[in-house]
């Protein structure tokens, strides 16, 4: 309608961790660093748009996230879209996205969508596949309704995470389903390509790579020395002062398991190396044992 190419995408806009004119506004909130939720869903998603979309945009983004074993925190998604030419939820895809990147979520790379149209004009005493038909690339509103259909495709660099086709028609042949994944392909790179220049690596990773340029959170192993308690058994104790550990090491303690394992938050490579170089440092604690309690007063 615009005059644009079949397969071409309109110009892109994006912007991270600022809020100021918008069409569609995706927000990420965490539970907090010192809660630790078990059973419970990964990724919570909400939105002013209907059911379905609903699915498509959280299914399109659950498939990137990093697993609850390195990052057990319930993520919660809000988009708000206050005016749209084009597929809200696509666009919410690729905010929501952003978003999880901008607020240090370590998923493991971008996902975006893209909205696939089709117009056909079918001549009287038409049998299938005898008409002429446009596969329409990132559909405006307009064009969404003239046509046949809403084909919404959602991936990575590596490959689809999620579809949904609404029809506005009885039915489209599959083979014009396939037609479509190529110059989809091509406008989810080209839309990839375009939000990895606003923001390419989260805030925060789950790695012990060095060189990561922002915070990293990692987990360690404090070592415990062992208590004899008799010729068959031995008690291990591991204790940790929270407070003394973030104060020398300038880092933040998330969560404490079984086993001494502590999850930490180290700002950059420096606060890192601090806090390796006090967990090698620890022997372990001493504990004073009651052995009265094992062998009587004798």
């Amino acid at each position: 309608m615009d005059g644009r190419r079949f397969d071409e995408v309109r110009q892109v806009d994006c912007e991270s961790s600022r809020m100021k004119d918008y069409k569609v506004s995706c927000t990420v909130t965490q539970t907090t660093p010192n809660t630790r939720i078990l059973d419970a869903d990964h990724l919570h998603f909400s939105s002013n748009f209907e059911a379905e979309n609903h699915r498509f945009v959280e299914n399109a983004l659950v498939a990137l996230l990093p697993e609850e074993e390195y990052f057990p925190y319930v993520i919660g998604v809000n988009t708000q879209v206050v005016c749209h030419d084009g597929s809200a939820s696509t666009a919410s895809v690729c905010g929501g996205s952003i978003a999880l990147m901008d607020a240090g979520v370590p998923q493991r790379g971008h996902v975006a969508g893209v909205s696939m149209g089709l117009v056909r004009e079918v001549p009287f005493g038409n049998t299938e596949h005898r008409y002429r038909y446009r596969i329409l690339t990132d559909l405006s509103s307009l064009e969404e309704q003239l046509g046949d259909m809403n084909f919404k495709i959602a991936g990575s660099w590596e490959g689809i995470t999620a579809v949904q086709l609404d029809l506005n028609v009885a039915g489209v042949p599959l083979d014009i389903i396939f037609e479509c994944l190529g110059p989809g392909l091509k406008a989810r790179l080209q839309i990839l390509d375009r939000m990895e220049q606003e923001i390419s690596v989260p805030r925060y990773c789950v790695s012990n790579d060095w060189s990561w340029p922002y915070p990293i959170i990692a987990k360690y192993v404090l070592p415990a020395r062992p208590v004899k308690l008799n010729a068959n058994g031995r008690w291990l104790k591991c204790d940790i002062d929270a407070g003394r550990f973030e104060r020398d090491t300038g880092s933040q303690i998330t969560s404490i398991e079984e086993g001494g394992i502590i999850t930490v938050i180290a700002g950059n490579k420096t606060r890192h190396e601090q806090v390796l170089n006090k967990v090698d440092d620890m022997d372990g604690i001493e504990v004073e044992v009651d052995y009265s309690r094992y062998y009587g007063d004798s």
